[in-house]
């Protein structure tokens, strides 16, 4: 986590500026601020997504002309999360369709099971 703030447009003009200089980012708890609990906790806050990229963040939200030396092709990093993203989306239906069919087994074993008791 980069910073926090009630400003949700300012943290996306900070994203914007992360962004702008290679260090994919992303602002999380924009929902869960509007709810009624301590108002510190449920602030929406900026992350990096890259633990490598936190220092050169820290400094560029602080100085925009900070120099980044960790920056990374902003598009080619979102393709590949939605890559891992539709991957993992794939193997959750599988564990699924897994899922579903043991169950399936285990029903046809119960049911041979009630029909021998019967005989």
């Amino acid at each position: 986590m980069v910073t926090r703030d009630s400003d949700k447009s300012h943290l996306q003009d900070l994203k914007d500026r992360l962004e702008s200089k290679g260090i994919p980012a992303v602002i999380q708890g924009e929902n869960t601020a509007r709810m009624i609990i301590p108002y510190f906790a449920l602030q929406p806050t900026l992350w990096v997504y890259l633990d490598k990229q936190f220092d050169d963040a820290v400094r560029l939200l602080a100085n925009p002309d900070h120099e980044v030396t960790t920056g990374v092709d902003i598009e080619e990093f979102y393709a590949s999360v939605e890559e891992v993203e539709a991957n993992q989306s794939n193997i959750n239906k599988v564990y699924i369709d897994l899922g579903l069919f043991f169950a399936g087994i285990l029903a046809a074993l119960v049911i041979v099971i009630i029909l021998l008791n019967k005989v």
